[in-house]
């Protein structure tokens, strides 16, 4: 908590020197409540860098890299596609495996003449040393007197060669099976094989995907990245979702709760397309999708819901009222989400 309470008083700090830029993500936080915008923030600034992804995380990753960069796929992911014997059976042998790779990789580093580094580089003390395989097995299994745990290491390291090999390409990369695989590919030919497949050409000059994007409006410094971007005429903004329920009119009460309609109308801002059409494409494994224009009128009520929000932001900084919650508002959220409904065309 007390890192927490740090991070937050550092934000608060970025946010009063005018040092921080808002996001649809963030904006959606503070439609809670100042607090759920600094928790949900600082939370983030603490989470894991190695935290490891669901396999639902993974798979949406996938089909937003299909869908966007497909020229990307294979320097981002990696085809796990080894027999089951070939992968460690059981917690301790994907421990020992794993201190075995990682020592691996630390010697190799400091063995690269073309590109040396230190131990102080790798945040190591000074004091490092290898350990044999044999205290690393012994530190894995229970080991009898009888027992070579150097021998018995080494014979497990070199059962699962091709396993460790695999670790070291796939660094830096999320390992995906071919059922993740054939998923993904189900939900990508379904989005190009819809009417707003003819968006996602990646040879068509008139698209950009991952649009990053900085900008200003209304005093607030903003930034986000656009999914995917068409240049044609007024312009469209499409945006993936990827969901459990891509039904229409089950996917019209997500896009209010998350705030979807606002992120749209804050990317046609930032794109300097006042009258591009919005897009939201939901799709459900294995191959629903549905194409769900945001009306116009919608965009503009959007609009309305983020000068709110923004006035709302302003005087959280003059009063400083970064920790109160649902009480923060005059009126409870669902109150004036509800003076402005969204609404759709469902394509």
């Amino acid at each position: 908590m007390e890192r927490l309470r740090n991070d937050a008083a550092a934000l608060i700090a970025a946010i009063n020197r005018g040092e921080f830029h808002l996001s649809a993500s963030s904006l959606r936080n503070f439609a809670d409540s100042p607090a759920h915008f600094i928790w949900n923030k600082c939370i983030r600034l603490q989470k894991d860098e190695d935290e490891i992804d669901t396999p639902a995380m993974i798979e949406g990753s996938l089909v937003h890299c299909l869908a966007l960069e497909p020229h990307k796929v294979w320097d981002n992911f990696i085809l796990n596609d080894l027999p089951k014997d070939a992968k460690p059976a059981s917690a301790n042998q994907s421990k020992f495996l794993d201190m075995v790779f990682v020592q691996d990789g630390i010697l190799a580093k400091l063995a690269d003449e073309e590109h040396p580094v230190t131990l102080k580089d790798l945040k190591l003390p000074e004091n490092w040393e290898p350990k044999p395989i044999g205290e690393m097995y012994a530190e894995c299994y229970k080991v009898d007197k009888k027992d070579d745990p150097q021998a018995l290491g080494e014979a497990m390291k070199a059962k699962f060669e091709k396993y460790l090999d695999f670790l070291k390409k796939a660094e830096g990369k999320k390992e995906i099976t071919n059922d993740m695989l054939n998923s993904a590919n189900m939900l990508y030919d379904a989005l190009m094989n819809s009417r707003a497949g003819k968006y996602f050409d990646p040879l068509d000059p008139m698209g950009e995907s991952e649009v990053g994007m900085k900008w200003e409006y209304a005093g607030i410094n903003w930034r986000g990245y656009i999914d995917r971007r068409y240049n044609e005429n007024t312009g469209v903004i499409l945006d993936l979702k990827k969901t459990t329920d891509a039904h229409p009119k089950k996917f019209g009460w997500t896009v209010r709760d998350m705030h979807y309609d606002e992120q749209i109308e804050l990317y046609r801002i930032a794109s300097n397309m006042p009258d591009a059409r919005g897009l939201l494409i939901a799709l459900e494994p294995p191959f629903h999708i549905s194409i769900n224009e945001v009306h116009p009128s919608a965009l503009r009520a959007a609009r309305r819901k983020i000068d709110f929000y923004i006035s709302e932001f302003k005087r959280c900084i003059l009063e400083d009222a970064w920790w109160q919650s649902y009480g923060f508002y005059s009126t409870p959220a669902e109150d004036h989400d509800a003076l402005l409904p969204t609404s759709f065309v469902f394509r």
